[in-house]
């Protein structure tokens, strides 16, 4: 088993068989949960897709810091996953936004509701979510290739043989592979998610539509913000309707 650097070309790093077969797990396993977060983000599932991107996104980082020979006592904390993928390569790491790590780690958490307290909240908004992802993802799959013994030749990844092959579910509403730009993608209508833990630990949703997209970099909002008299919430993207 060996794996091949492909951001720097930094040559061969050869597995043993336990190593090679957690490799081809994580990356076999990431594309498949990635395909799963658009698959449910494109059909508004959207606190059920940010659990699959958090896991997509672990999945990718784990299995270049492993090609690096990096130990890893971090679960499913992506954001410490992305600042031990920071302090081995800023040049990864450096292309990718913090907050979009930031904010799915977090929600990430909310699948245990024993542990959250109240005030906990997040917002997502479907296309600007699909947007980082699928950016997010091109950047890190890339990073490492295996091929098996002596072959002469690195094998495709399943992510590039859907690329060749035009796979819908990687297609639809993809804004790389469709070749537009990411702010005509973003200025298009879009829909917001917003979660938070009330005081008595019951939770509070809206699901919402907008028009646009005000702020295309911005993925940490306060969601479902109490008003003054705590029986009303503020929404943090909605949109006036204009007359």
């Amino acid at each position: 088993m060996t794996i091949e650097n492909m951001y720097e070309y930094s040559g061969i790093n050869e597995m043993n068989l336990k190593q090679g077969k957690k490799f081809i797990g994580l990356k076999s396993t990431a594309y498949k949960e990635y395909l799963a977060a658009r698959h449910l983000l494109n059909d508004n599932f959207l606190h059920q897709a940010a659990f699959f991107i958090n896991t997509c996104i672990e999945k990718e980082i784990k299995a270049y810091l492993l090609a690096l020979n990096v130990s890893i006592n971090i679960k499913h904390d992506i954001f410490k996953l992305f600042n031990l993928l920071k302090a081995q390569k800023p040049k990864i790491a450096n292309q990718l936004k913090p907050d979009f790590i930031k904010i799915v780690s977090k929600i990430y958490t909310s699948r245990y509701y024993e542990d959250l307290g109240p005030g906990f909240n997040f917002v997502i908004i479907r296309n600007k979510f699909l947007a980082e992802m699928d950016y997010t993802f091109s950047v890190l799959e890339p990073t490492t290739r295996f091929k098996l013994g002596r072959d002469k030749d690195v094998p495709k990844t399943n992510y590039e043989l859907d690329k060749e092959k035009k796979n819908p579910t990687l297609f639809r509403n993809n804004y790389l592979l469709n070749n537009i730009s990411r702010s005509d993608f973003l200025n298009q209508p879009d829909l917001v998610y917003e979660y938070r833990v009330l005081f008595n630990h019951e939770i509070i949703e809206a699901l919402y539509s907008i028009p646009f997209n005000k702020e295309h970099d911005k993925f940490v909002y306060e969601g479902l913000k109490p008003l003054d008299d705590n029986k009303s919430y503020q929404m943090s993207n909605y949109h006036p309707p204009t007359q």
